[in-house]
């Protein structure tokens, strides 16, 4: 083993900014071994389970398996690579040097194969189930979670499972995965990142990272607590703590008892005949709201909030409050009539959203729910979200909406903007009918009016954008610098299918564009109208510009994009439809999400429909991971690096009648690829009768079962094999 340099390794993840020494074989120097402190986590980890069962996913020549090895575990390895007598030597040399050194005895087994197969058809053949389990194989593609999905089955009760290399998104999505089934989670700030997920009577081991590094996260683990030995809060608690404070409480306090006594009294009204006779307030603050249902007759309330709530400012006696994590799924083992959370969920990172809702729907039959819409503006807000989003999680737990309540307070000046604004019932669907005037108040629901906004809030935020202008020293201070004519190469590609007619408007509205350094590549897909004449035109009416022509017999729209892209030269990719117009500082405004992001992604804006349709769609304020899976709301017509097409492969060739560029959005979601948003409107999207997406539209059902199946790995089970069924169906 040796130092390598950084440089020589072509994986685009590894974090050559961090200064620690990267290890690896002299026979394999691209290649990187644990780094110093990850084989300490490993070794200090697998301590915990001396002489008991552990499984290495992955060992390549041997090095972790040397620290799994030490610690006394019985351990089980396997690889593919394995198969390889060379590596198989090496595998058995290290282990064994190791062993004998130490004094250590143990057992080992090495079994070559791919994962997860063989880990399972090994765990069957000898009724094996592991109590510590290094994941290390895969680390691009759907490997990582599928190994995750399969080890979550084999592990025992009281069980660690650590990942290595946290730097890919894929790997990520297999502790993602975990931590969506309920499992603790924890990352350690490494070289590549490790982490943990642990369930039972198991806790991981802590780590201090290197005090004298500017240690930073990607973006798709911001939502993880990061690992430190210190005493003190981390970062994170910290900034929450000093939010929350005496004057913070004090401040909502008048607020929130004025819109508790307005509001109950026509909440416990709409539950008639039955009267509530416990409550839980989950992220109750102070407990004012239970304060109030207390006043009103109901004593056994609950309150659950963070360890930073100061107990000395309780409105609840001190035995009916819970300390919790609400960014991990709560365990409270009984049952309340009612459950209220209002104005919390905004605080929990994203990826918490679905557990968090989940832990609610596990407290009562009907919840009172209300959370920050984009723009409401608040402390320590990172997920506002428009009233859909969270109905969407409510309804895969059985829950109906009801929204009645909000019109009842909607003008009361007693009761806070945000309650009046945001405040839904949710309500079980199998005891609905236990509540009549709420099962008639459901009838009268209708989930597309749900995102309004209430006066006072809607000023509030125009106000406060207006402040922000005002007194910010520089408008661009968050901005990349980009020469408009020097900056990366981004290569717009427009394929062209007998729409000759609206070709000259999208090539002119990418000349117009005020970021200049671009090429076009128009595709001919086998138009049959004069598509090859006009192109050719506009090259000659443009030859200062860089416009190509790529003629190709009709293919369908994914084989032409596919086509043009395989015929760009730029960084960044654009695909444009022949039939839509470019917003003209759209390249500008997509370069500079792109240029900001520590990491490939997908940059995109919202679009102005124009036609037999008129409205703007917010993108950028619709989209979630979740509801990218549900529904496009991503034009085509955002950016993206080529490096991102050659990763997911492409517009698949199969989706002939459209949703081609929504089962590509889904499939960057499945490989872990970021997506950041813009209000603004980056393109004008035409709709007229005949046009490819209602054509699509006609399909729907059996485009959308396309998308399911062509990604499994990121939808619910019973939704792959209805999928499957439906598509079985109609081949038959």
């Amino acid at each position: 083993m040796i130092v390598g340099d950084t440089n020589s390794c072509p994986w685009p993840y590894l974090r050559r900014g961090i200064p620690h020494n990267w290890y690896v074989d002299r026979r394999a120097n691209t290649v990187g071994f644990l780094s110093r402190d990850e084989a300490h986590i490993l070794y200090n980890t697998a301590l915990k389970f001396t002489g008991k069962k552990a499984l290495e996913i992955g060992c390549w020549l041997g090095w972790s398996a040397c620290h799994l090895a030490l610690a006394g575990v019985e351990l089980d390895v396997v690889d593919p690579l394995l198969a390889r007598e060379d590596i198989r030597q090496s595998v058995i040399d290290s282990i064994q040097g190791a062993l004998n050194a130490s004094g250590v005895q143990t057992s080992v087994e090495l079994i070559p194969g791919y994962s997860p197969q063989r880990v399972e058809e090994f765990a069957t053949q000898f009724n094996r189930k592991w109590s510590l389990i290094f994941i290390d194989g895969e680390h691009e593609g759907d490997g990582p979670l599928n190994d995750a999905i399969a080890c979550e089955k084999l592990a025992e009760k009281d069980a660690i499972i650590l990942f290595h290399d946290l730097t890919s998104p894929d790997v990520a999505k297999g502790l993602d995965y975990l931590k969506q089934k309920g499992w603790h989670t924890v990352i350690y700030q490494t070289m590549q990142i490790m982490g943990a997920a642990w369930r039972g009577n198991v806790e991981p081991v802590k780590h201090q990272p290197d005090p004298n590094i500017s240690w930073e996260l990607p973006t798709h683990l911001q939502g993880y607590h990061v690992s430190s030995n210190s005493q003190t809060t981390s970062s994170q608690t910290q900034n929450i703590q000093s939010s929350y404070t005496k004057d913070f409480y004090e401040l909502i306090g008048a607020g929130t008892r004025s819109s508790a006594i307005e509001i109950i009294p026509l909440l416990l009204k709409l539950m008639q005949p039955v009267f509530p006779q416990s409550v839980v307030d989950v992220g109750c603050g102070t407990g004012g709201w239970l304060a109030a249902f207390q006043q009103l007759g109901i004593a056994d309330c609950l309150g659950i909030d963070g360890d930073y709530v100061d107990r000395t400012l309780l409105q609840i006696p001190l035995d009916r409050f819970h300390a919790a994590d609400l960014k991990h799924p709560l365990q409270i083992n009984r049952k309340f009539d009612l459950a209220i959370s209002l104005e919390v969920a905004e605080h929990l990172p994203s990826i918490c959203a679905e557990n968090f809702v989940f832990s609610l729907t596990k407290l009562a039959p009907v919840i009172l729910f209300s959370a920050a819409i984009p723009f409401q503006g608040g402390v320590e807000h990172v997920n506002e979200q428009w009233p859909q989003y969270w109905v969407y999680y409510f309804q895969k737990q059985g829950f109906t909406v009801v929204d009645c309540l909000r019109k009842q307070v909607w003008n009361n000046d007693k009761v806070e903007p945000w309650y009046a604004q945001n405040m839904l019932i949710f309500v079980q669907q199998e005891h609905l009918s236990r509540y009549p005037k709420l099962a008639n108040e459901y009838q009268n629901t209708d989930v597309n009016q749900l995102a309004i906004v209430h006066p006072k809030i809607y000023f509030y935020s125009l106000q406060s954008a207006r402040n922000s202008v005002q007194n910010s020293p520089s408008q661009n201070i968050d901005r990349v610098a980009i020469p408009q004519d020097k900056g990366p190469l981004i290569s717009v590609v427009i394929p062209c299918y007998n729409q000759s007619h609206f070709l000259p408007q999208a090539v002119n509205s990418v000349i117009n564009q005020t970021y200049k350094n671009w090429e076009i590549i128009i595709v001919n897909d086998g138009s049959l109208d004069t598509t090859s004449t006009v192109a050719k035109n506009l090259i000659a009416a443009h030859p200062q510009h860089k416009i190509k022509l790529v003629e190709q017999t009709n293919q369908g729209l994914s084989r032409a994009r596919n086509a043009g892209i395989a015929a760009a030269e730029g960084e960044y990719i654009l695909p444009l439809d022949a039939d839509d117009i470019l917003a003209d500082r759209a390249v500008k405004e997509l370069l500079e999400i792109c240029l900001k992001s520590q990491e490939p992604c997908v940059a995109f804006g919202s679009y102005q429909m124009f036609g037999t349709e008129n409205r703007i769609v917010p993108s950028a304020d619709l989209y979630s991971p979740e509801n990218i899976k549900q529904s496009n709301t991503i034009h085509p017509s955002s950016l993206y690096a080529k490096s991102i097409f050659d990763r997911v492969g492409g517009y698949k060739l199969e989706m002939k009648e459209g949703y081609e560029d929504w089962e590509f959005w889904v499939n960057c979601h499945k490989h872990g690829i970021p997506f950041f948003g813009t209000r603004e409107v980056v393109v004008n999207y035409r709709r007229y009768q005949g046009s490819m997406l209602e054509n699509a539209q006609s399909y729907h059902h059996k485009l959308v079962a396309q998308i399911v199946c062509y990604n499994p790995e990121i939808y619910e089970l019973e939704t792959v094999k209805n999928a499957e069924k439906f598509l079985a169906a109609i081949a038959s």
